[in-house]
């Protein structure tokens, strides 16, 4: 274990939370580090520690991936859908629901094209998470999270291992921070 302080010290940290990890701020109020909760895990009980903080690993980068995109998209789609509107000769679905985006606490998501648009996300993510589950499989135990050898802008190309991890972790916080915000944004416009 470091001798780093914990992100919250009032706050018992994970033995499993030990710095070594990107991003790892030894934040886990909770201690859900400790525990299996993959759907898998009720027929294989010795998975250790690390492998479970893999998977979890996995999810918050997906989780951070997609809430990135969504941060992005929330506004992006409110200012522009009027003009777009108005160029397509489209109705405005943002006026019909109170300038809202269409959300599960808003509504909205029978208008439209919003659920074709919902359903071809869904299989876009489904078919994202059908190659990482084989990606996985072919790799094995030299698998990272969130690696899918995907950089066609060659950003890490010839990077160091002190870069690549640099990376990594601002991927890891603006993925953290985007998450706070779309759950901000669902709030702020439910209330």
């Amino acid at each position: 274990m470091s001798d780093r302080p914990n992100a919250l010290p009032f706050f018992g940290s994970s033995t499993i939370l030990d710095g070594s990890m990107v991003g790892d701020y030894g934040f886990d109020p909770l201690g859900l580090s400790k525990t299996d909760l993959n759907l898998g895990s009720a027929n294989e009980k010795d998975r250790s520690q690390a492998y479970v903080l893999r998977d979890y690993r996995e999810a918050e980068l997906r989780h951070g991936r997609l809430a990135m995109l969504a941060a992005l998209a929330w506004p992006v789609q409110e200012l522009f859908n009027p003009v777009l509107s108005r160029v397509l000769r489209e109705p405005n679905y943002l006026a019909q629901i109170g300038g809202k985006s269409p959300s599960v606490l808003n509504g909205g998501l029978g208008l439209g094209p919003v659920p074709y648009t919902i359903a071809a996300f869904a299989l876009l993510i489904a078919a994202v998470d059908i190659y990482s589950i084989q990606l996985k499989k072919e790799v094995g135990e030299n698998w990272l999270p969130g690696d899918f050898g995907f950089d066609p802008l060659k950003v890490l190309g010839g990077a160091s291992l002190e870069a690549k991890r640099d990376m990594q972790e601002k991927e890891l916080n603006n993925g953290r921070l985007a998450m706070v915000a779309i759950t901000t944004y669902v709030i702020e416009e439910f209330l």
